[in-house]
C-alpha cells in the first residue's frame, strides 16, 4: 500500500500474540468452570447456580464480539479500543486468585510482580527507540524535534502544510498556532484541511527518505516545481507549482473515516 504506513495494519495471525493466547485461554477455562450459571444467566432462570462472576465474563465476550464485528477490527497493533473492558477484566482476575485459597496471598502478589516487570519491559523498549512516536513508511517520527520543524516552516512563510497521518497531528501540536496542518487521511481537525484549500499554496512534509522519495516523485511526475527544506529529519517541499493537491499525487491511500479527501 503506499503512502504512511497504518500501525497495527492487519496482520496474518491476529492472535500470534503468545500473552493475548494466554489470555483468551484463561477465559475460555473460566466459561467452561462457569458454564452452567452463564447458561442460567443467558437464559435468565431463577436458581442457585449463577454468580456475581458471570456477569463479568458475559461482558468480556460481548466486548470481543463487539470489537471483532466493528469496523475497527482489524486494528491489532495496540489494545486501545479495549480500554473499557479493563475494569471487568481486573474483577475477573481478582476472582481467579481468590480461587487458589491459601495460595492467594502468594498468587496476588507474583501477578503483581510480573504486572510491574511487563510494564518495566515495555517502557524500556519504547525509551530505547527514542520514546515512539509515529511511523511513516518505516521511518519513525521523532517529536521532540518538531518544535523546530514547525518554526522552519514559519520563518519560509509557509502557513499550511499537508503531511501522513503520523507526522501531522503530532507537527500540528508542536506548531500551534503557527500554521496549519492538515492530515491527509484519518482528517480529525476538518477546519486545518479546509485552511490548507484555502491556501494557494500549501506545502507538503514527510520524514526523510522513502517518504519524502515519494513525494518528489510524484511532484516531478506531475512536473510541478518546487523547493525543498530539511529539516531535523522531515523534509518539506513549498512553492509548489502548479499548486497540487494530496489526492493529485497519489502518494497517500484514498480512504479515511467519512471525510472527502483533502485538496
Amino acid at each position: 500500500m503506499p503512502g504512511g504506513r497504518r500501525a497495527g495494519a492487519p496482520v496474518a495471525d491476529p492472535v500470534a500474540d503468545p500473552w493475548l493466547r494466554a489470555a483468551l485461554a484463561g477465559l475460555a477455562a473460566a466459561l467452561w468452570v462457569r458454564r452452567r450459571g452463564l447458561l442460567d444467566l443467558v437464559l435468565l432462570r431463577p436458581g442457585g447456580r449463577r454468580r456475581p462472576l458471570d456477569v463479568v465474563l458475559v461482558a468480556l465476550v460481548l466486548a470481543g464480539l463487539g470489537y471483532v464485528a466493528s469496523s475497527y477490527g482489524w486494528f491489532t497493533g495496540e489494545p486501545r479500543y479495549l480500554f473499557a473492558v479493563y475494569p471487568a477484566l481486573a474483577v475477573a482476575l481478582a476472582a481467579a486468585v481468590h480461587r487458589t485459597g491459601r495460595l492467594a496471598p502468594a498468587v496476588g502478589a507474583t501477578a503483581l510482580a510480573l504486572t510491574v516487570l511487563l510494564f518495566a519491559i515495555s517502557a524500556d523498549r519504547d525509551l530505547k527507540a527514542g520514546g515512539g512516536g509515529g511511523i511513516v513508511d518505516g521511518v519513525r517520527v521523532e517529536p521532540t524535534a518538531l518544535g523546530r520543524v514547525a518554526e522552519a516552516m514559519r520563518r519560509a512563510g509557509i502557513r499550511s502544510v499537508y503531511a501522513d497521518y503520523w507526522l501531522a497531528y503530532p507537527l500540528q501540536f508542536a506548531a500551534g498556532d503557527r500554521l496549519q496542518v492538515a492530515a491527509t487521511t484519518y482528517v480529525r481537525f476538518p477546519d486545518a484541511v479546509a485552511a490548507a484549500k484555502r491556501d494557494p499554496s500549501p506545502a507538503f512534509a514527510a520524514p526523510v527518505g522513502l517518504p519524502a522519495d515519494r513525494i518528489a516523485a510524484a511532484l516531478e511526475r506531475r512536473g510541478a516545481r518546487y523547493t525543498r527544506q530539511d529539516v531535523e529529519g522531515i523534509a518539506v517541499f513549498s512553492r509548489v507549482r502548479p499548486r497540487q493537491r494530496p489526492q493529485d499525487l497519489g502518494v497517500w491511500p484514498p480512504w479515511g473515516w467519512g471525510y472527502s479527501p483533502p485538496g
